[in-house]
């Protein structure tokens, strides 16, 4: 087991981490095994960020100051030169470990109760150089891009949101209590051809790192929008969407989504249970 598969980053820090963390870190260990080396350097968590958060706000930022491909390449040939050794387990190095204590610090200046990866990335710019980046005009980058965030969210229908949030609870309780087998999560999304925050529960396998359900709280006018949403939604993940459910908050009314993975079908119907959880989403639980 590695030493980030344990509590010990995650002691003193923020309450919730985003669930791209784990992921990052794992595939900085993955890349560091492809090369032979022993330590977690910053080289292999840049190029893990990248691959595992492609629309986030660091690869915009890099994006703005350098062509991708030419600092890829750069990382690339900074790990070819590494010294190389056998090891049977991957360790950060002493300055990631600064790293991921550092990223703290970051969330808690822009008032986060989650680590979101661009903290990590800030952490990283602040304690190690990379030519062309810059930590404070990489924060100040940040900075705007999530004040413009929350300014969409003060637009954001709280009822809608509320119902989200306590469908969440409910959910994270059953689990919790090991009565189901999918772990919750939030996830949001930003529209930028509807110009709209929309937000989802994820229940995912994590054993698996499966979106097994999708369930989006919708007015009932966006009925039809929300299954179009659900299509592109399935079509972009990796693993095979098997249930999805709207629940359309101004009339208390729910819908499953049945979608038949080898055909472009889509069938609905008024229901709120759940058959690969066992419970019905309308009870209080």
């Amino acid at each position: 087991m590695s030493k980030f598969d344990t509590p010990f980053f995650y002691s003193n820090m923020a309450t919730a981490f985003s669930p791209f963390v784990k992921e990052i870190l794992g595939y900085a260990t993955e890349i560091a095994q492809v090369y032979g080396h022993q330590e977690i350097l910053p080289a292999h968590f840049a190029l893990a960020l990248l691959k595992k958060t492609p629309h986030g706000y660091a690869r915009a930022y890099i994006e703005q100051k350098i062509h991708l491909a030419q600092w890829e390449a750069r990382l690339y040939d900074e790990l070819k030169n590494l010294p190389t050794a056998p090891a049977e387990a991957r360790d950060l190095s002493p300055l990631m470990e600064l790293v991921l204590k550092e990223a703290y610090s970051e969330a808690q200046y822009f008032q986060s109760n989650i680590i979101l990866p661009e903290y990590f990335f800030l952490a990283l710019l602040k304690l190690h150089a990379f030519e062309d980046l810059a930590y404070q005009e990489a924060r100040d980058f940040v900075a705007g891009k999530t004040t413009r965030l929350l300014h969409q969210h003060t637009e954001v229908n709280w009822t809608k949101q509320d119902a989200l949030f306590q469908l969440l609870k409910r959910l994270d309780n059953l689990y919790e209590a090991q009565k189901i087998s999918l772990k919750p999560y939030l996830h949001q999304a930003y529209s930028a051809v509807r110009g709209e925050i929309r937000g989802f529960a994820l229940l995912l396998d994590e054993a698996q790192k499966a979106n097994k359900i999708t369930i989006e709280i919708v007015e009932s006018a966006l009925y039809e929008s929300a299954i179009e949403q659900t299509l592109r939604f399935l079509a972009h993940r990796k693993y095979p969407l098997e249930e999805a459910f709207l629940y359309m908050y101004d009339t208390q009314t729910w819908a499953k989504v049945v979608i038949a993975p080898k055909e472009i079908f889509i069938a609905t119907a008024q229901s709120s249970y759940s058959d690969l959880l066992g419970v019905d989403l309308a009870s209080p639980i």
